[in-house]
């Protein structure tokens, strides 16, 4: 899964380098060519939020705790301490804990805190890229779910129940769908990061298509 997302990423940079797309937008391509000149780097979650405490600690602010989401602060300092070079590259930040990723990411059998899920942090833009292998087992996903902030959301508002997840939960249950795994690209995120945006509404058509009414 690792392999297919950053081999996408490259061809959708190598493709704007080579078609004149980066250089249209009048930046420099410097950042490009260095994110295609070696492997992005890849941490855990754990080494993220050492990197991320380590440099909160030097801006004087309270250190991250294990179980807590990263910041824009966090993704953009982890991406420099991860970057071998001056300029700065993607980076994947693998095994996030459980309780802050959807339900039906499947947990590391290594570490059942964990599940087998990677974000692409990319400069200028941050997390750009989500990826995960699936639940493939039906007590597993019915548990996860249940005891999901989701879950408990819905049900507060009276729309919680298993019959509302019940055409995804039966695929499971019957094993209708082979293992797998996902991803999904922010292509407003790729762009901001391909033409070095320092803000994503620069990048996103819809806020262009509709500032100003």
């Amino acid at each position: 899964l690792l392999e297919r997302v950053e081999s996408v990423l490259r061809g959708e940079i190598a493709s704007a380098l080579e078609t004149g797309a980066a250089t249209a937008a009048g930046v420099g391509t410097e950042h490009l060519t260095a994110a295609l000149a070696a492997p992005f780097p890849r941490i855990t979650y754990d080494e993220a939020i050492e990197i991320a405490s380590t440099a909160r600690s030097e801006r004087g602010e309270p250190s991250l705790r294990s179980g807590q989401d990263l910041t824009p602060e966090d993704e953009t300092a982890i991406i420099q301490r991860c970057s071998d070079a001056d300029m700065p590259i993607p980076t994947m930040v693998t095994c996030f804990p459980t309780e802050i990723k959807f339900f039906n990411m499947k947990c590391d059998p290594r570490n059942p805190k964990r599940v087998l899920s990677a974000d692409v942090l990319m400069p200028f833009a941050g997390e750009t890229v989500g990826a995960a292998v699936r639940e493939d087992d039906y007590e597993s996903l019915v548990d996860r779910l249940v005891s999901s902030p989701m879950f408990r959301t819905l049900q507060a508002r009276d729309i919680g129940t298993l019959e509302v997840f019940e055409p995804y939960l039966s695929l499971i249950r019957s094993k209708a769908t082979p293992r797998h795994a996902g991803y999904g690209i922010g292509l407003d995120r790729l762009l901001q990061f391909i033409v070095g945006a320092s803000d994503i509404r620069e990048t996103s058509i819809a806020y262009r298509l509709t500032r100003g009414r």
